[in-house]
Protein backbone atom coordinates (compact mmCIF):
# COMPACT_ATOMS: atom_id res chain seq x y z
CA UNK A 1 0.00 0.00 0.00
CA UNK A 2 1.03 3.07 -0.90
CA UNK A 3 -0.10 6.37 0.98
CA UNK A 4 0.44 9.85 -0.46
CA UNK A 5 0.18 12.88 1.19
CA UNK A 6 0.13 16.53 -0.22
CA UNK A 7 -1.32 19.09 2.24
CA UNK A 8 -0.96 22.84 1.75
CA UNK A 9 0.17 24.11 5.12
CA UNK A 10 -2.72 26.70 5.81
CA UNK A 11 -4.49 23.61 4.71
CA UNK A 12 -2.87 21.53 8.34
CA UNK A 13 -4.24 24.19 10.32
CA UNK A 14 -8.03 23.21 9.27
CA UNK A 15 -10.13 20.41 11.18
CA UNK A 16 -11.56 17.80 10.29
CA UNK A 17 -14.62 15.34 11.83
CA UNK A 18 -13.08 12.90 14.15
CA UNK A 19 -11.88 9.86 12.74
CA UNK A 20 -12.79 10.70 8.78
CA UNK A 21 -9.39 10.07 7.59
CA UNK A 22 -9.25 6.46 9.35
CA UNK A 23 -12.66 5.84 8.17
CA UNK A 24 -11.57 6.74 4.58
CA UNK A 25 -8.29 4.36 4.82
CA UNK A 26 -10.18 1.51 6.42
CA UNK A 27 -13.14 1.39 3.58
CA UNK A 28 -10.78 1.61 0.85
CA UNK A 29 -8.60 -1.33 2.32
CA UNK A 30 -11.62 -3.05 3.04
CA UNK A 31 -13.39 -3.27 -0.74
CA UNK A 32 -9.93 -3.40 -2.37
CA UNK A 33 -7.73 -6.42 -3.54
CA UNK A 34 -4.32 -5.55 -2.23
CA UNK A 35 -0.94 -6.81 -3.15
CA UNK A 36 2.61 -6.87 -4.27
CA UNK A 37 0.78 -7.07 -8.03
CA UNK A 38 -1.75 -4.86 -7.73
CA UNK A 39 -1.13 -2.21 -4.71
CA UNK A 40 -3.40 -0.13 -3.21
CA UNK A 41 -2.81 3.86 -3.87
CA UNK A 42 -3.90 6.23 -1.47
CA UNK A 43 -3.99 9.48 -1.85
CA UNK A 44 -4.47 12.79 0.27
CA UNK A 45 -4.28 16.51 -1.27
CA UNK A 46 -5.68 19.56 -0.46
CA UNK A 47 -7.88 20.87 -3.65
CA UNK A 48 -8.57 24.51 -3.65
CA UNK A 49 -9.50 24.56 0.06
CA UNK A 50 -11.03 20.85 0.10
CA UNK A 51 -9.37 17.67 1.30
CA UNK A 52 -9.55 15.15 -1.33
CA UNK A 53 -8.72 11.72 -0.78
CA UNK A 54 -8.61 9.10 -3.89
CA UNK A 55 -7.74 5.52 -4.09
CA UNK A 56 -6.92 3.79 -7.54
CA UNK A 57 -9.84 0.52 -7.43
CA UNK A 58 -9.44 -2.73 -8.16
CA UNK A 59 -11.95 -4.77 -6.02
CA UNK A 60 -11.68 -7.45 -4.06
CA UNK A 61 -13.13 -11.13 -6.30
CA UNK A 62 -14.91 -12.38 -3.47
CA UNK A 63 -16.10 -8.80 -2.26
CA UNK A 64 -18.37 -8.30 0.88
CA UNK A 65 -21.67 -6.63 -0.07
CA UNK A 66 -21.08 -2.50 0.85
CA UNK A 67 -24.05 -1.02 3.48
CA UNK A 68 -22.48 2.07 2.50
CA UNK A 69 -22.28 2.87 6.47
CA UNK A 70 -19.26 4.01 6.31
CA UNK A 71 -19.61 6.87 4.10
CA UNK A 72 -22.76 7.73 5.31
CA UNK A 73 -21.11 7.79 8.76
CA UNK A 74 -18.82 10.72 7.28
CA UNK A 75 -21.48 12.72 5.50
CA UNK A 76 -23.41 12.65 8.52
CA UNK A 77 -20.22 13.92 10.59
CA UNK A 78 -19.96 16.67 8.47
CA UNK A 79 -23.19 17.89 8.11
CA UNK A 80 -22.57 18.53 11.78
CA UNK A 81 -19.69 20.53 11.78
CA UNK A 82 -19.99 22.37 8.27
CA UNK A 83 -22.20 23.28 5.46
CA UNK A 84 -19.83 21.79 2.56
CA UNK A 85 -20.77 18.91 0.94
CA UNK A 86 -19.16 15.68 0.74
CA UNK A 87 -18.50 14.94 -2.59
CA UNK A 88 -18.19 11.92 -4.09
CA UNK A 89 -16.80 11.23 -8.13
CA UNK A 90 -16.49 7.40 -8.11
CA UNK A 91 -15.10 6.44 -11.67
CA UNK A 92 -13.99 3.27 -13.23
CA UNK A 93 -10.51 3.36 -11.99
CA UNK A 94 -10.64 5.63 -8.67
CA UNK A 95 -12.71 6.32 -5.97
CA UNK A 96 -14.13 8.94 -4.86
Amino acid sequence: MLLELSIKDPDLKKELPPMVLQLLIENAVKHNAVSSETPLHIAVKSNEGWLQVTNNKNEKRNKEPSTGTGLSNIINRYKIQTDKPVIINETEKSFP
